[in-house]
């Protein structure tokens, strides 16, 4: 990729995005650092596991932040049905000296499973050492009572998901982990109007509005981006 001058300004934006392309731009999102607790944030780099990294020796600081606003709510078909508040976070890592940030910014959606950013994961020695910021996102709803993740063609296959896979999908997850931290999130579900053939739609309704939000809020040069510096506009990649 070709690297950004001090003050040039170049965009890569993912599916996600650039499926919106001729939509209206996307409303400016608002980033909240999160309280400290006694935990490290899920999916963090300073966590024992597979995604630990030693930040320090690279560099690096991690931040945690609430990302609110307003979103459209769309289904499988692309038809948005209304607009609605949301409420995630996300968890960025960047180089402690703005001089050593390269421009570009790895934008990713932290998976159903366990919150696990597996781009992170597959990457982030190089990130680290070539001076990249990297952002992940969650993109999730509160327990639903049937949750679409696990339709299968029999019952006992879906079963066997849940049992497998039904405590770590969801915000519920996310609060069992740390309460204090995650209760205020929450993004928009209803299987009733959201479908996907003649299934619930197992995605959430407003991701493509949160991740086109976010991606306009860390290319903003205002101070309300995370990744804020007085003469450089962020470069996207997802």
């Amino acid at each position: 990729m070709e690297r950004l001058t001090p003050i040039g300004i170049s965009v890569v934006l993912s599916l996600l995005v650039a499926s919106n392309t001729f939509a209206d731009v996307p409303r400016m999102p608002t980033a909240i650092a999160v309280p400290p607790s006694d935990k490290a944030p899920l999916s963090s780099a300073t966590r024992p596991g597979t995604e630990y990294s030693d930040l320090n020796h690279y560099g690096y600081v991690e931040q945690e932040y609430y990302l609110q606003g307003v979103a459209p709510a769309i289904t499988a078909a692309g038809k948005t049905l209304l607009e609605a508040p949301y409420t995630t976070r996300i968890l960025v890592r960047k180089p402690a000296d703005p001089a050593r940030f390269n421009g570009t910014v790895v934008i990713e959606p932290f998976s159903w499973f366990g919150e696990r950013g597996a781009g992170w994961i597959l990457t982030r020695d190089y990130l680290l050492r070539r001076g990249y910021a990297y952002v992940g996102y969650t993109l999730n709803v509160n327990k639903p009572a049937v949750d679409p993740k696990f339709i299968s063609e029999t019952p006992a296959a879906e079963a066997e998901q849940i049992a497998q896979y039904g405590r770590i999908v969801n915000f519920e997850f996310m609060r069992r982990f740390d309460f204090a931290r995650y209760a205020p999130l929450g993004t928009y579900y209803d299987p009733a109007h959201f479908t996907r053939g003649e299934a619930p739609d197992p995605f959430a309704p407003q991701s493509q509005g949160i991740g086109a939000q976010l991606a306009l809020l860390l290319k903003t040069k205002g101070t309300q981006s995370p990744l804020a510096e007085p003469r450089r506009a962020a470069r996207l990649c997802e």
